[in-house]
């Protein structure tokens, strides 16, 4: 072959070049593909949560429950949907039970805390506070009457005395203030009154209830049928065995996760309210209830939960210490769980990023409120296990887990 024809194989710099640009067009069109893939992703799931709050809670608490399942079906022999029906009941009983035992004291709480005894209570334990800055603010004046020079008076000699009035200047004298009419004054001359009707908090209440109430049984219909029927209906989605292998793989990696993770929300929830209960708090086993529930939300559910039982604390102790010993505990519990329970047991492979985690469960919850912060955490560790059994998505999975 001739050295001509070699050349015409040869890419010139104007093809590399073209090339390369091409190359990063293609690379910008597919960022943008991304953003705006991410954002109709949101804003899907924004709309869509009445439907899909419902399907990922009884995904999640699928991988809690299945182990025990398979326990039951395989160790036991019991039938599948029994088995499932038996779990079924006793989670339903202990959700059922403690919703009836909760509910009256959390709504006692929630109606004290918004009494003016609370507010001066919490003025109170607030005063040193105060009284620390009022004496700073003191200081700080005094010390600038020191330190700025007074500037020297001039008195003006053509200016008549404040005592002799000047002639066609009337002192100005703001008008009286318009009261507006009572409303007895309205009633008697036959004038409409004006009612402002409040949301009453029963019904605020007895709203909330029905709307979780209708999650819960939605919830619990679809674990039933997942629990009973699941591993079947993947068994013929997945018909290559190989697929089937990695598909068990990683629904047994995440509900000994999602069980673990369980187990350590209890235990810290059994350990505060042993800790509320031996400070003087009341319920204790509210307060332990809510700080099992809160410690799914990572870093923010521990501070929710110190504000609540730190007002709870100024409604009930007369003692300012008191008041902020409790929250002190509270928060310091999480605190040891955190950072060396919940490494310890699980260990690293299930590491995540901290600021992953909490930009993702700000985002959970932005779309879905508070319970998308609590399914936040766990959508993630689903996510991260996932990406780690597929070799292509190596480079994003350490992006989480760095």
């Amino acid at each position: 072959m001739s050295n001509d024809n070699q050349s015409d194989f040869i890419p010139s710099e104007e093809e590399d070049e073209h090339k390369a640009s091409l190359r990063d067009s293609i690379r910008r069109m597919t960022n943008v593909q991304l953003g705006i893939l991410l954002l109709a992703g949101a804003y899907t799931l924004y709309f869509v949560r009445p439907v899909l709050l419902p399907v990922i809670l009884a995904l999640l608490i699928t991988l809690i429950l299945n182990p025990i399942q398979k326990f039951l079906h395989e160790k036991l022999h019991i039938l599948s949907p029994v088995a499932a029906l038996m779990i079924l009941m006793m989670v339903t009983s202990g959700v059922g039970a403690a919703i009836i035992y909760l509910s009256e004291p959390a709504y006692e709480y929630s109606e004290k805390l918004r009494d003016d005894i609370v507010k001066q209570r919490l003025k109170n334990v607030f005063q040193p506070l105060s009284d620390i800055q009022s004496g700073l603010n003191k200081v700080a004046t005094e010390v600038e009457k020191i330190t700025t020079p007074k500037e020297p008076e001039v008195e003006d000699e053509f200016a008549p005395p404040e005592s002799i009035a000047r002639p066609g200047i009337e002192k100005e004298v703001s008008p009286p203030l318009e009261t507006p009419a009572t409303v007895l004054d309205d009633i008697k001359d036959n004038k409409p009154v004006r009612v402002k009707v409040g949301k009453s908090p029963v019904d605020e209440l007895i709203k909330t209830v029905k709307s979780v109430g209708y999650h819960l049984v939605i919830t619990f219909i679809l674990v039933f049928f997942l629990l009973a029927y699941g591993e079947n209906m993947i068994k013929h989605i997945t018909e290559v065995e190989a697929t089937a292998a990695l598909m068990d793989q990683l629904t047994t990696e995440v509900s000994r996760y999602m069980l673990t993770i369980t187990v350590i929300n209890s235990l810290l929830g059994v350990i505060t309210g042993l800790a509320m209960w031996a400070l003087g708090m009341p319920n204790p086993i509210l307060w332990g209830v809510m700080a099992g529930t809160l410690n799914f939300i990572p870093y923010i559910g521990a501070i929710i939960g110190a504000v609540i039982v730190f007002l709870v604390a100024a409604t009930h102790f007369d003692n300012q210490l008191a008041v902020i010993l409790v929250p002190a505990v509270y928060y310091m519990l999480t605190i040891i769980e955190g950072n060396f329970l919940t490494p310890a047991i699980l260990g690293k492979s299930f590491t995540v990023n901290p600021i992953v985690i909490f930009i993702w469960v700000m985002a959970w919850g932005a779309l879905w409120g508070i319970p998308g912060m609590l399914i936040g955490l766990p959508i993630l560790m689903v996510v991260r296990i996932s990406l780690s059994k597929f070799p292509m998505f190596n480079r994003l999975e350490r992006i989480i887990s760095a």
